[in-house]
């Protein structure tokens, strides 16, 4: 690759990343920034998924489960503590990857549709669970989160900023994967599972850190995007809508 190549790779996302970051700056339009709120948090479920599935194999229909676990890991602590949801979105990130992992250990000898069953049946559980655990999570009644207190002025930059950095992150995180061991293996586990155990991948460690990776950022995304609609609902957190976008996201062309 030549040195020409290698500066318009690296430019081309770092323009597309400042020209992202200046829109609330160079217009005060809330349409525009809801929108891109909304695209952000897609892109980075996506990523998520891309690293479950496209790298592992593993077909998940119910990756927004981790939306849903880091918004309500993130409001209930910030109700519980006092803080700002912003402030404790890290642990939505550490909820979702404690639950990924979870999963990796239920489905270690899941493979192929059982696996999706599987995924979608997780995101089922986790709504009930929430929807009925009314004393913690407020149930069906939702969850109110605390308003925000900075100045009107900025309206939803916190949000935009916190989640273009989120995809960022995820980004490189799926970047930085595909060119380590971990990737190949994963690679290899995709390809043929048993095969792969069999010249010494150690898969189901692997397994466990490829679906840790695809949670945790998703999670974080999660407690950022329940601030930012300010008021938690286990129908809309756990919503198989979101997980079916991130899906098409990767087998419907662009035009």
């Amino acid at each position: 690759m030549s040195r020409r190549t290698r500066l318009i790779r690296w430019a081309a996302p770092a323009a597309g990343f400042l020209l992202l970051a200046a829109i609330p700056v160079m217009t005060g339009n809330i349409y525009y920034q809801n929108m891109l709120i909304l695209t952000f948090l897609l892109a980075i479920l996506s990523s998520g998924w891309n690293i479950m599935a496209g790298y592992t194999g593993y077909l998940s229909l119910g990756h927004s489960a981790f939306v849903g676990i880091g918004a309500y890991t993130a409001g209930v602590a910030a109700n519980h503590w006092g803080v700002s949801p912003l402030v404790v979105a890290p642990l939505g990130g550490v909820g979702a990857a404690l639950v990924a992992l979870l999963l990796s250990v239920v489905t270690r000898r899941t493979r192929g549709a059982a696996f999706v069953i599987v995924s979608f049946a997780l995101l089922e559980l986790l709504g009930l669970v929430v929807r009925n655990w009314s004393s913690l999570t407020g149930g069906s009644k939702g969850l109110l989160l605390p308003l925000p207190t900075w100045s009107v002025d900025i309206q939803n930059w916190p949000f935009y900023y916190a989640l273009l950095v989120l995809l960022a992150l995820s980004v490189a995180l799926s970047w930085g994967i595909s060119r380590t061991k971990l990737g190949i293996g994963l690679i290899a586990i995709r390809d043929d599972e048993d095969k792969a155990a069999g010249i010494g991948v150690t898969t189901p460690l692997y397994k466990s850190l490829a679906f840790m990776a695809s949670a945790v950022l998703v999670g974080a995304a999660g407690a950022v995007y329940g601030y930012y609609v300010s008021f938690l609902d286990p129908g809309s957190m756990f919503d198989i809508v979101l997980s079916v976008e991130a899906v098409l996201e990767h087998f419907i062309p662009f035009p």
